[in-house]
């Protein structure tokens, strides 16, 4: 909520700090609690990238040396997978999934 350091009389001594972002009731910086945080997502997403991209390389590769049959099996599944609409999906898995994992 401030700026400069934490606003006197918080139960928190203010320090000559500029935090970027402010900080919360309890005298904590926003900006390195957003950065801490962002790690896990971050973490996620490069391992789906780096999944996503490992299989497609490896069927794409698989794809194009053989050709013919095998090239249109993958392409023929490729295209199913791709034709499930995901919101639903999604929300099927949510209505699944326990509160307590939210």
């Amino acid at each position: 909520r401030h700026f400069l350091g934490v606003a006197e009389g918080q139960g928190v001594t203010a320090e000559e700090s500029i935090f970027l972002l402010g900080t919360d009731e309890q005298g904590r910086d926003l900006f390195s609690r957003i950065l801490h945080g962002s790690r896990t997502s971050l973490t996620i997403g490069l391992i789906g990238v780096a999944m996503s991209l490992t299989l497609g390389i490896t069927l794409g590769g698989i794809s194009g040396f053989f050709g013919g049959y095998i090239d249109n099996v993958i392409q023929r599944t490729i295209e199913i997978i791709r034709s499930i609409p995901t919101i639903p999906l999604w929300m099927g898995l949510a209505a699944a999934l326990p509160p307590s994992w939210s």
